[in-house]
């Protein structure tokens, strides 16, 4: 398959908002339709610890290409701050690096539809 680089989604809670009196928050990254791999996926979570976990890469079929998610996961003063995934995909280009930036409180998933394919195989991911 020739290469090609990721389609980023940022997973938020999509239905509810996050009630503001909520000690932690955890935000998704979703990268997909990338080949070759890796990936590489950075957060930057502004003033805030966090932890992240990146999953390991998922074939998506019949295509072949790959789709990893990254998760961020804050606490302290959340809902006022904004968060970039960042997603770097070397074999795209020298430097190719794309980026979402949302807030804690209430993301661009609620507008951004991911696609069927990417629920596929990677678990429940996407909206809800």
């Amino acid at each position: 398959a020739p290469t090609r680089s990721p389609s980023l989604f940022p997973l938020t809670r999509c239905c509810k908002n996050i009630p503001s009196n909520a000690t932690s928050v955890t935000l998704g990254c979703l990268a997909m339709g990338y080949f070759p791999e890796p990936v590489m996926v950075t957060w930057d979570a502004g003033s805030l610890n966090g932890t992240t976990m990146t999953l390991p890469a998922t074939t998506l079929t019949p295509s072949g290409h790959y789709a990893t998610i990254s998760l961020l996961t804050v606490s302290g003063a959340w809902a006022k701050q904004m968060f970039t995934c960042r997603v770097a995909h070397t074999p795209s280009s020298t430097d190719w690096v794309d980026n979402k930036t949302f807030s804690g409180k209430r993301g661009p998933s609620s507008e951004t539809t991911v696609p069927r394919s990417a629920r596929l195989r990677a678990g429940r991911v996407g909206r809800g």
